[in-house]
């Protein structure tokens, strides 16, 4: 299964984690001398824009508790920490929050986000192609109802799955399976 934007706009919406999450996916989009200056200076379509790459860069490194050289040196911290207002305050629009302005530049740059996951998707998808098409000299083993593994991991693609996906390392207490299940009811 793939994403659409409205997927993906939908969950970031409704996700700080999500936000959060695209922040720092779109820090890593950036060539690395975007990320030390914290600019945007190839027109690639790939990163942050023009207009948001210092904002999002700023955020990015806040999120994974880098320096301004790019070194991680502190602990990580959520966009919604106390001190991040009085931080990052002047990158806030119209008397808006931190995570509004995170929210705004995610959903800007969507369709990157869209992009990156239907390709782990259909990564993930011809991973399997190749292991079913390829011949075997051991029998494969059988999942039991008693692996971990087995009852753990949903398909690849699946509302389950994403859910999973977000919901690591997510703190925020977030009900990842009712947006699951709601998810699951848009989708009929």
């Amino acid at each position: 299964m793939t994403y659409t934007r409205d997927q993906i706009d939908a969950m970031l919406r409704t996700n700080d984690a999500a936000v959060e999450r695209a922040i720092i996916r779109l820090f890593t989009m950036q060539n690395e001398d975007e990320q030390q200056w914290a600019t945007t200076n190839a027109q690639n379509g790939r990163g942050f824009g023009a207009a948001d790459a210092r904002a999002g860069t700023r955020f990015a490194r806040w999120l994974q508790g880098m320096d301004n050289k790019n070194v991680v040196r502190y602990a990580k911290k959520s966009l919604g920490h106390p001190r991040a207002q009085s931080i990052f305050g002047r990158y806030c629009q119209d008397g808006g929050t931190v995570m509004d302005r995170a929210r705004k530049i995610a959903l800007k740059h969507s369709q990157q986000l869209v992009d990156y996951a239907n390709a782990a998707v259909e990564k993930e998808q011809a991973r399997h192609a190749e292991m079913e098409n390829k011949p075997s000299k051991v029998a494969p083993l059988k999942p039991m109802q008693s692996d971990v593994w087995y009852q753990n991991e949903p398909p690849a693609g699946t509302w389950a799955a994403t859910a999973r996906m977000m919901a690591k390392g997510d703190n925020s207490g977030f009900d990842w399976d009712g947006w699951k299940e709601e998810m699951k009811m848009r989708s009929m």
